[in-house]
């Protein structure tokens, strides 16, 4: 005889839902099939594997209660399966044992579900706190954050979309690298619960073991698992000790590269300490959008916010470029005289550095705020740095030096429009070269400054530029000595509808120089008209003496 059980009540004391029926309790009870059905042990002492194969075999959709399942022997779950743990249902998986789920699988997200010397694999999301992570500001929580890493890599023909490692709003302390190493045919997206106090939080702990890169390194490949996206969003990284290390290293594995088949996401990420906020190689197509990297705190030694190079020295032909950054904010120490906002340096033999976007970013403070740098076969081009603010005391904001000696080394293509210079103790764009020519193709327009303590632009062994509609205000170079553009050795320039304002009210003038254009060395093909000094010229507005064959000068006042 078969037994039904009554219609469900869903209220204490109230009337039966609408559209309830009778059902057969055995077939209510196969709506959720548990491993304990068919034989497993949750109590940790005996090997599970042949009761979760017997019930796979058998059901689709599988359920643990609470309690610790022993894996001794490997097992893989198969794709179209569901798994689901209860709330304190684990998994403990004997040394040299792996367990790979690549079944759909459900458990709590903040409690540890992995334990024993084995291996997990196989989930393409997956949450720190399933293997062991805390998130104390105290227990080193790198090895929770690389299981993770592990367990991902090895996810392909699982089932499940995008590869997630979620981070919940804790501080994870952690005592050495956390390498993210990506994978042919998949990326890895890292995303934090937001950089605001109550965040997520990376901590560096005063142990950390630098030895083999930084806080995070996120790792390419060769052939095709160096084309793959990803994406890093919504956490800090932040240094117990101050100015060492790096908080992220994109290749620090020799001849590994990176390059996505879009840009790959870099968002709302804070790194606050560090002698290196990022250091970057052999990488391409990344969008970092809202990045922060804060090195105000250290106040000497050499350090920078962001080094971007094309190679760490042993790789030749290698290229880095192609991305962009867009509302960032990169923050060094006023007083420090040797540290770097953006360091951008080319090196590699035949490689070089192409391809850079920054738009609406913040450079403050610092001894350079933004130095390109090319040396021997390594060119440095197509950059455009647009409406950005640099600002506070610097000894220059925007810096181009060509310091190779060999010919195929160049600085070119560089685009600086709309950006804003203030209290500026050196040049806003200066550009220098080892030899004559090796910087070319410069614009310099539509800038405008309050407070130039040398000249707005300087220019050494430059040619092909083109300095025009610029408002550079409150130039004070020294008003016996200086000028408000100094042009040195260089040949093609145009220097067309610039304003030297006087930054304050109109008769009562602020700065000052002593001609407004400076013409020196050798150097041919000058165009300088309609510029305005607004009286602030104590000297000859143009001082040329270059002896070129091919000037206009005119309409200058």
């Amino acid at each position: 005889m078969t037994t039904l059980i009554p219609k469900i009540d869903f209220k204490n004391g109230g009337s039966t839902p609408t559209g309830a029926i009778n059902r057969a309790i055995n077939l209510k009870l196969e709506e959720v099939v548990s491993v304990l059905d068919f034989g497993a042990d949750n109590t940790g002492t005996t090997d599970c594997f042949t009761a979760i194969t017997n019930a796979l075999a058998a059901f689709n959709e599988i359920y643990f209660p609470p309690g610790v399942y022993k894996i001794s022997t490997n097992l893989t779950t198969a794709y179209g399966k569901v798994i689901t743990l209860a709330g304190g249902a684990s998994f403990s998986v004997d040394s040299g044992k792996t367990l790979k789920i690549q079944s759909e699988f459900h458990a709590p997200t903040n409690q540890q579900i992995f334990s024993g010397a084995g291996t997990v694999t196989g989930i393409r999301v997956v949450y720190p706190e399933w293997f062991g992570a805390v998130g104390d500001n105290a227990t080193d929580d790198q090895p929770a954050f690389q299981k993770c890493i592990t367990c991902i890599r090895d996810s392909a023909g699982s089932s499940g979309g995008q590869c997630y490692v979620y981070l919940s709003a804790k501080r994870y302390a952690l005592a050495r690298t956390w390498t993210i190493q990506m994978s042919a045919g998949y990326g890895i997206y890292i995303q934090g619960a937001n950089t605001l106090l109550g965040g997520t939080a990376l901590v560096a702990l005063a142990s950390f073991d630098f030895s083999n890169g930084g806080v995070i390194n996120v790792e390419g490949g060769t052939g095709i698992d160096t084309i793959i996206d990803f994406s890093l969003r919504g956490f800090q990284i932040v240094a117990t000790t101050s100015n060492v290390g790096a908080g992220i290293v994109f290749n620090q594995i020799s001849t590994d590269s990176i390059q996505g088949l879009q840009e790959s996401l870099v968002e709302d990420i804070n790194i606050t300490g560090f002698n290196y906020g990022i250091l970057m190689y052999r990488t391409r197509l990344i969008n970092f959008n809202r990045v922060s990297v804060w090195n105000d705190s250290i106040a000497s030694g050499f350090n920078c916010c962001v080094q971007i190079k094309d190679t760490d020295g042993s790789e030749t032909g290698v290229v880095t470029g192609d991305m962009t950054w867009t509302d960032c904010q990169f923050v060094s120490n006023s007083s420090n005289t040797s540290g770097y906002n953006v360091y951008v340096a080319g090196k590699s033999t035949s490689g070089g550095i192409s391809g850079m976007r920054f738009n609406q970013c913040i450079f403050y403070k610092g001894a350079v705020q933004l130095y390109l740098q090319a040396g021997n076969n390594s060119g440095v081009g197509d950059i455009w740095i647009t409406n950005c603010q640099f600002d506070g005391p610097q000894s220059q904001g925007i810096y181009l030096n060509q310091i190779g000696a060999t010919s195929t080394s160049n600085i070119g293509d560089i685009h600086i429009d709309g950006n804003y210079f203030t209290a500026a103790n050196g040049n806003c764009v200066r550009a220098t070269a080892a030899k004559q020519n090796r910087i070319n193709s410069v614009i310099i327009t539509n800038n405008y400054s309050a407070g130039v303590g040398q000249a707005a632009v300087n220019l050494e062994y430059c040619a092909a530029v083109n300095i025009s509609n610029n408002l550079f205000s409150g130039c004070s170079w020294n008003v016996y000595l200086g000028s408000a553009l100094n042009i040195n050795n260089s040949n093609e320039i145009n220097i067309i509808g610039n304003n030297f304002g006087i930054a304050g009210p109109w008769d009562t003038p602020q700065g000052g120089f002593y001609n407004m254009i400076n013409l020196t060395g050798t150097g041919d093909y000058y165009v300088v008209q309609g510029n305005n000094s607004c009286g602030l010229a104590s000297s000859a507005l143009i001082y040329n003496t270059t002896g070129a064959a091919h000037t206009s000068i005119t309409g200058n006042i």
